[in-house]
């Protein structure tokens, strides 16, 4: 991950000389491109850790003399940009092995080879067990469909971040900005709604699946597909433990999001935390949650 934040210079002139006050001799300064707010011209101007720039310390406002702006509503306009660009800033990792994601090659062959595992075992299964495997089936296709969508809205993403880096002008053209912020959101839901997947597999059938395959009165029928059938049953097995990982970040980003948004409240709960995934959690809700607890922690006015 880069140590400098995307499209941030260190800070000259005027906006040196405006952040100085509330920078450390040990820390570091950089400041954006112009933000145009209403028609205006204003820069975010940040402290952060000297050796790792990323490390957020103190952040302003100010305008194109230099000037710190204290107007709540101006300053939260333009964090908002910083926290667009902070989407991929903190996620870039994910996001770049994400593009890489949902290839035929990756999925097809074990979506044929649960079908062909159902096909076998037809012959003994009961009417909820089959329930079961038509579940898993589907989860296994929109997986996969989630899988490759994900990576075509990484890939814009990263292509758009690829352009902001590349621009040579001292302003964020409006028309790559919308580009970028249209790929996160999309990136950001589609990311949603494949926990959502995940997370509702674990609980209704993951392991069921898992435990049916492997059962004696399947065992004479699946004699022909052998040791194949440990792909499925470690292909669940793998989703369940990023299924975890999942749901222990939730927890922890539940103690967190509880203090800046109202919609967000009450203690942890799988089923609550489905409904926020569908309903609540938004690239917009991402982004105010995040400006709101910038202005409370880093803003100097706070």
């Amino acid at each position: 991950m880069s140590d400098t934040f995307i499209t941030f210079r260190p800070t000259t002139g005027v906006y040196a000389k405006a952040i100085k006050p509330y920078k450390k001799w040990y820390h570091s300064s950089d400041m954006s491109k112009k933000i145009e707010i209403d028609g205006r011209y204003y820069r975010v101007v940040r402290t952060t850790g000297l050796i790792n720039k990323l490390r957020l310390k103190k952040m302003v406002v100010c305008d194109e003399n230099g000037q710190i702006v204290e107007d709540e509503e101006v300053t939260r306009q333009c964090f908002k940009w910083m926290m667009y660009l902070g989407y991929y800033q903190f996620n870039q990792n994910g996001i770049q092995a994400e593009s890489t994601h949902g290839k035929k090659e990756q999925h097809e062959p074990l979506i044929e080879l649960f079908q062909d595992i159902w096909n076998h075992v037809n012959p003994v299964l009961e009417e909820a067990e089959q329930e079961l495997m038509a579940y898993h089936l589907n989860y296994l296709k929109e997986v996969y469909r989630l899988s490759a969508e994900i990576a075509e809205a990484s890939k814009e993403v990263i292509s758009c971040v690829e352009e902001l880096r590349r621009l040579t002008g001292d302003s964020y053209p409006a028309e790559l900005m919308d580009r970028y912020i249209k790929a996160a959101s999309l990136n950001y839901k589609l990311k949603r709604e494949f926990e959502i997947v995940l997370i509702e597999s674990k609980e209704r059938a993951g392991q069921r699946v898992r435990k049916l395959i492997l059962q004696d009165k399947c065992f004479d029928y699946l004699t022909d597909i052998g040791s194949d059938k440990l792909r499925i049953t470690d292909d669940i097995i793998d989703a369940n433990t990023k299924t975890e990982i999942f749901i222990d970040q939730a927890k922890d980003q539940h103690k967190r999001d509880v203090k800046w948004s109202n919609d967000i409240q009450g203690p942890f709960t799988i089923e609550k935390y489905l409904y926020e995934l569908r309903y609540i959690y938004t690239f917009k809700k991402f982004v105010e949650i995040n400006v709101a607890e910038t202005l409370h922690e880093h803003w100097v006015f706070t």
